[in-house]
This record gives C-alpha cells, structure tokens and sequence, in this order.
C-alpha cells in the first residue's frame, strides 16, 4: 500500500552492500526465511504504520507489487508515450542506421550518447550494444585478438557465479572458442543444513583468491601468466550473491596483479551505478582499474534493453 517504501527497501536488498556489507560477507548461511524478516523489519523501520495496512483488503486492486525488479511495471502504451516524451524533451529527430559508425558525434545522437556515457565512466571511448550478452563476448574476443602474444590465449576468468557461466548457454565456448577458469569462493561443508543452493552466505571475490587461483594453475609467482588467460571478469556487483562487492582495495591489488602479467581486467558492471552507491565512489575512478567495462542500462537504470561497452580508443 506504500510503493515507495516497497521500492525502496527492494533497492536497499538487491544492493546488499547497502544494507550492511559485513553483515552479509560473514561466513554463516543466512536463509532465505531470515532475509524475509529482515525484509520485514525494514519496512516496519521506516514506517510502521504500513505493515497493518498491507494485511487489508484496501490495496487498490491494479497495484502491482514486484520484489523481481527494481522498478515498477508499466504497460506497452505507458512505456511508448514515455519514450516520445523523452525524445521530445532530448530533441532526438532522427534514428541511428546501423550504429550510426559512419557518423561524428555532435551529427548524430547516438554516437553523442556514447560519447556522453565514456565521459561519464572516464574512459576515451564507448559503443551501444542490444545486449549486455553480446558486450562481454565482444569484450572477451577483443582481448583476446589484440593479446601480445598472437591469439594464443583462449581462457578468461571468472567467479563461479558469473552470469557468462550460469546463463549464457556456453556461448564462450560455441561462438568464441574460449574456456572459463572459474574462480570459487563457496565453503566446503558437510553440513547438510548449509549445503544448499542458496549463495547469501558465500563471500565475494578477493584478491587472495584471485592470485591464488592465477598461481595454482602454473601462472607462477612471477613474469606472465602461463594459463592461457587473456581476460579476468570481475563482477561489480556479484548478482547473485545478493549484491556483495569485492572489497575496494582487493580491486586495485587486482588490476596490479592482471597487468603484472599480462591479463586484461574487464568489469562486468551490469549494475554499475548500485556498485558506484555501496563503495561511494563516482564512476570515474570505479572504472579506473579496468581495461574495459559493460554497463546495462535495464537494470537498475530501468531502459527498455541495451548495454554499453566502454574502454580505451584503441580498444
């Protein structure tokens, strides 16, 4: 009966960081029940009177209550007209004809646009993608044709949860020919009681991790990775792990360790703005570390679809 307060709280769970950071890298299984009283607590917090209310039957009945995403649904007709307003009110007269690539940015809008976005994230240039699947493979190829060794590496790294891995079909594997070395941060247990599928209690990448996963499969202490890595993804911040963040410091150690030897440090940023908020960092130094970033703008931003992949002019 209050959609602020329910899109509020659902902002502030989604981003776990926001909640508290600590509290959830903790190595104790938190349950799925418990984070519903959390839920519960939250919004009785801010204000009590809303949960008597919600147990009515004074709802209107075309409120629609989502906690799948982060903002409120809107009819195909409601989304068009808010569109044509947008473009009104942005002057956008004309639409792009296949990326507009031939164009210069002040001639066209869309190249403006990304112009505006690599600003934005401190990088030198950026290009628009249908999708965040399609950046990352592009990134991943590109990385991979321009590594100095000729090609020759065919692997990338990842945290187990990353999205290239749980929902992406293999498309690594079929269209690019690479393989994942995935980087796990779960807890051995025997503990039948945390042994589930629930991932609020496994921690977030670190750096210790990271070089020891580099280390243990021959890359050595020193000089160049011998693993076939050409590309670590980081992810910021880990989606499914309820939105934990690899601590700040642990990212810089890491772009130290990738250009020690040789491996370019790409950030998956679906949710790059909630990653920006739970550090306090504005983007530009967010982005700092990487070689490359893909940023989505139907997340947390609330488009109707596409990505951005933002880098270096070269790359």
């Amino acid at each position: 009966n209050h959609p602020t307060i329910i899109h509020d709280t659902w902002f502030i769970i989604r981003s776990g960081s926001m909640i508290h950071n600590q509290w959830l890298n903790t190595n104790y299984s938190i349950r799925n029940n418990t984070m519903l009283r959390w839920l519960c607590l939250i919004i009785a917090a801010i204000q009590p009177t809303t949960i008597s209310s919600l147990s009515t039957t004074t709802t209107p009945p075309n409120i629609v209550v989502s906690l799948q995403d982060p903002h409120p649904p809107q009819t195909p007709s409601t989304l068009m007209k808010t569109l044509a307003n947008d473009c009104n009110l942005l002057g956008i007269e004309t639409i792009d004809i296949y990326g507009d690539f031939n164009s210069t940015v002040g001639t066209s809008y869309l190249r403006t646009f990304e112009a505006e976005v690599a600003g934005s994230l401190g990088k030198e240039d950026a290009v628009f993608m249908p999708s965040g699947g399609m950046a990352q493979s592009i990134a991943l190829l590109i990385h991979h044709n321009s590594d100095a060794v000729g090609g020759r590496r065919r692997r990338f790294a990842c945290h187990h949860s990353s999205h290239l891995l749980l929902h992406e079909e293999e498309g690594f594997r079929h269209l690019l020919s690479m393989e994942p070395l995935v980087i796990s941060t779960k807890r051995d247990t025997t503990d039948d009681e945390d042994d589930d599928d629930d991932e609020i209690g496994v921690s977030p990448l670190t750096y210790s991790d990271v070089k020891r996963a580099f280390i243990s499969k021959g890359g050595g202490e020193e000089g160049r990775d011998a693993t076939g890595l050409s590309t670590f993804i980081l992810e910021l911040p880990h989606r499914e792990l309820g939105g934990k963040l690899t601590p700040w410091e642990d990212v810089k150690k890491m772009k130290t360790l990738c250009a020690k030897r040789g491996i370019k440090f790409h950030c998956d940023g679906a949710r790059l703005f909630e990653a920006s908020a739970g550090y306090g960092l504005p983007l530009t130094e967010l982005c700092d570390p990487f070689d490359s970033v893909y940023v989505s703008f139907y997340k947390g931003l609330g488009g109707i679809a596409g990505a951005m992949l933002v880098g270096d002019a070269t790359f």
